[in-house]
């Protein structure tokens, strides 16, 4: 039965989802509430099996599109309604009506005293058409109009009103096949209305999936044309050509059309119609279409044909982000979808080249966007240049101190040490080059304090990074498999990112494990949590090997086997002599500690049932969800065993045995949603709905409530997301505190003080605090500070006025130069020559 579950899950979704990024959920009193959760079908499986019900948004989020429209027909006799009369007085004409007009509808008993009649479009449509849709088809039934206008029945109509700007997702109806808490369940059916009992059989399942399987999607222009309205304007299409090359033109139709023909690229544009797309969609899409012609214009054609279309955000997007992304390999895009390639496509070719050689053009050349005379043109994720933009973002997203030397190493790499880099590259693909040619130099450690422990962070030297993330991504091309976890995966197709956002993933993240703690029907499930202790000092790349070998092929095990060797020499310079565990910082590191940490997770998972559990992964946070206490237990055991033989040590203090989630306390809630630490209250984004001041005010008056404050948070509320009151209210409220921090994370310090240090008023009020002058010198919080006065400097975002205040009330002849290491004092000095001192 979990098979037809399944299958009646997606296809509930792909009808009925309009909103995929807020759902209503009943709560235990019975009423709905709005629950900003990823609505997916795996959501809609655990409603279907596990009694819940649940409400979909009509709306699509902040925009006036729906995909389709509802008669809600009750019985206002709550006790003992008539359905059968019901459905003779008031659904018998509205059928009778749409079948004369060869409209295509739903049927569905509501599960109480109610029937819902649907008609669903194979496109958006705008909520002003949907609502004239509605009353025109009322307006011809003068006899239901009769029906409905008495005290016996009651009629909702979906949509309520034509207007959007006050309703940010609109009104709700509940799934079809739902379980109302006063009522039964709601089911689709056919013909005159019969009750059905068999509402938990394979047999029901089966028909309602066949029923949603038949059901007839409408034109929304045909549909204008049967009931004699005029012709919606949002589907009067626009056939524009724009010259995709010297003397060739290709319509957005064509291009559409021609991309079609190719399955990766028909699910982006079913999702894009039904609203439903993913957050990669657009990547993708960018990537394929943003260098079709001069400016983008083809792609912001196609995107304005789809829901959700903002012009003057997408036209910034575009502009801002069209020369970052390139056009993915059809092998690279079907891994990320999970799709099997169709034979006809060769695996290096791209959407884009289809795209033109389809059109009848040739082929294009493959150039490199920079030309220079070292090397032919890879691909985008493996070229040089394109690697030193991305280790320079990394740098700065990354929790390490940024070391002037590397940082400025990065900005000036000569000609000559890129041919040297590629060289080396070439003949290590090649098998020419043995691994000591390239040992490490040039890096630089670091305390990092935290409360219970003491880190040792590592900033690789200029050449290493670039080398040591070079192959790294060749490594992960030749392998073409991936991790299943919401950290540290590689954004192949970006020009200046290596990993997609730690915000954003770690947002989804949070966000599946709200669906299981804040859904009532899911709390039946099991839930349990997995802290691994200082994961990365216990990595053991030889086991990672053996784990891998099977896996790997010939090119990918060569560059797996230099980039263990190049860390068996990092780890034995750090360590004096032992080569286990990977560095805390480089990106490399990151890639192979998540391969590690993912293949003992899949191994554990080979003798569990699937469907029966859920495994969430943010690099050693884990979650493990399940749906009964025997899987539950099971499979904790089994993690636990597989960590072990891994040796990686649990945080037992952290580290929870399998509970029901409905008898879970608050605080076990709180620490897994990390409640304690950031819980995203502080953004205004697509999933928080809009906020008033109001609201805004009460969100920072209640995470800034506290008397002390957790350092781990300075990335969450400096980051560009976070209310900017918050920013400032954090700054005066705990300004003291954090400046006299000697534990934190690098980034966290860096945008803190960029928010200081640009902003006068805030460093004359900590120079009158005395703030300053607490920062504990011989700290990842000093050299950070140091670190960000120069390169806002060197970038002219910092005045000239408040380097000098600096200078004169802080930097003065009363400060402990002595007690600086050798790099933060190089700096310092460098600051002080450049302005006399």
């Amino acid at each position: 039965m979990n098979k037809i579950i399944e299958q009646l899950a997606q296809k509930e979704y792909e009808l009925f989802v309009v909103n995929t990024t807020a759902v209503a959920v009943q709560g235990r009193d019975g009423n709905y509430y709005a629950e900003y959760i990823p609505v997916t079908p795996f959501l809609l499986q655990n409603m279907l099996s596990q009694k819940g019900s649940l409400g979909c948004y009509q709306q699509k989020y902040r925009t006036n599109q729906i995909r389709w429209i509802c008669f809600d027909f009750d019985c206002n006799e709550k006790e003992n309604p008539d359905i059968q009369e019901l459905y003779s007085i008031c659904i018998t004409p509205l059928i009778d009506f749409l079948t004369k007009n060869d409209i295509h509808y739903l049927q569905e008993f509501s599960g109480r005293r109610g029937i819902h009649i649907w008609i669903l479009f194979e496109e958006m449509i705008t909520k002003e058409l949907g609502y004239d849709i509605v009353n025109t088809i009322l307006n011809q039934i003068p006899e239901l109009k009769d029906g409905v206008d008495n005290e016996k029945w009651g009629l909702d109509r979906f949509p309520a009103a034509r207007a959007s700007s006050t309703n940010i997702v609109g009104k709700q109806v509940k799934f079809p096949l739902s379980w109302h808490q006063n009522g039964s369940r709601s089911y689709l059916f056919e013909g005159g209305f019969e009750t059905r009992y068999d509402i938990e059989s394979e047999e029901f399942y089966c028909d309602q999936y066949l029923i949603m399987q038949k059901v007839r999607l409408e034109n929304a222009e045909e549909l204008c044309h049967k009931l004699h309205m005029d012709e919606p304007r949002q589907n009067q299409k626009l056939y524009v050509q724009y010259e995709v090359s010297e003397g060739f033109c290709m319509s957005p139709e064509q291009v559409i059309s021609y991309l079609s023909e190719i399955l990766v690229f028909r699910r982006i544009f079913e999702r894009m119609r039904r609203g439903q797309q993913q957050e990669q969609d657009w990547f993708v899409l960018l990537g394929t279409l943003g260098r079709l012609d001069s400016d983008g214009k083809i792609l912001l054609t196609i995107l304005n044909r789809y829901p959700g279309y903002d012009e003057s955000t997408t036209r910034e997007n575009i502009r801002k982000h069209r020369k970052d992304y390139y056009p993915a390999t059809f092998d690279y895009l079907y891994q990320i979808y999970n799709l099997e390639m169709e034979d006809t496509l060769e695996q290096e070719e791209t959407g884009y080249e289809y795209l033109l050689r389809r059109a009848g053009m040739e082929k294009p050349k493959r150039i490199e966007t920079e030309k220079s005379h070292i090397g032919d043109w890879r691909d985008s994720y493996s070229d040089l240049k394109k690697i030193i933009r991305k280790e320079k973002r990394y740098v700065v997203d990354n929790d390490e101190v940024i070391p002037v030397e590397i940082m400025n190493g990065l900005m000036r790499v000569s000609n000559y040490e890129l041919y040297q880099y590629n060289n080396f590259l070439q003949k290590l693909r090649a098998w020419e080059m043995p691994f000591d040619e390239w040992k490490p130099m040039g890096y630089k450690t670091y305390l990092r304090k935290e409360e219970d422990k003491t880190r040792v962070l590592v900033s690789l030297g200029k050449s290493d990074r670039i080398i040591t993330t070079a192959v790294m991504l060749d490594m992960c091309r030749e392998w073409k498999h991936g991790w299943k976890s919401y950290s540290y995966q590689i954004s192949y197709m970006s020009d200046n990112y290596l990993f997609h956002s730690w915000f954003s993933s770690w947002s989804r993240y949070i966000r599946e494990i709200k669906c299981y703690l804040e859904i009532p029907f899911m709390d039946q499930n099991y839930v349990s949590y997995i802290d691994l202790k200082q994961c990365y000092d216990h990595v053991d790349l030889l086991n990672v090997y053996r784990q891998l070998e099977g896996k790997l092929n010939e090119k990918a095990k060569r560059y797996f086997e230099y980039l263990a060797y190049y860390n068996d020499e990092l780890m034995k310079e750090i360590q004096g002599g032992s080569r286990v565990g990977v560095p805390q910082g480089p990106a490399y590191a990151r890639v192979l500690a998540e391969l590690y940490l993912d293949n003992i997770v899949e191994k554990v998972c080979t003798d569990m049932e699937k469907g029966e559990y859920r495994i969430l992964r943010y690099v050693d946070d884990i979650v493990v969800f399940s749906r009964d206490e025997e899987t539950a237990y099971k499979l904790y055991q089994a993690l636990i065993a597989g960590f072990a033989r891994a040796s990686l040590p649990l945080n037992r203090n952290k580290t929870r045995f399998p509970q029901k989630i409905a008898d879970i306390d608050q605080d076990y809630r709180n620490s897994l949603l990390h409640r304690n630490q950031f819980n995203y209250e502080l953004v205004q984004n697509e999933y928080s709905g809009l906020l008033l001041e109001y609201e805004r005010n009460d969100r920072i008056n209640h995470f800034l409530e506290s008397d002390t404050f957790q350092i781990d948070n300075l990335s969450y509320i400096y980051s560009c997301h976070s209310f900017e009151e918050a920013q400032y209210r954090c700054f005066y409220r705990f300004g003291g505190q954090i400046m006299e921090s000697g534990i934190g994370r690098g980034r966290g310090f860096r945008k803190f003080y960029e928010f200081v240090l640009e902003r006068e008023e805030l460093v004359w009020q900590a120079l009158q605090n005395q703030w300053f002058q607490n920062i504990p010198v011989d700290t990842v919080n000093f050299s950070n500070l140091i670190a960000t006065m120069y390169y806002l400097i060197d970038e002219g975002r910092l005045s000239d006025r408040v380097v000098e205040v600096l200078l004169v009330y802080y930097l003065n002849e009363d400060f402990e130069f002595g007690a600086l290491s050798e790099e933060d004092r190089i700096v310092v000095e460098a600051i002080m020559m450049k302005y006399g001192r």
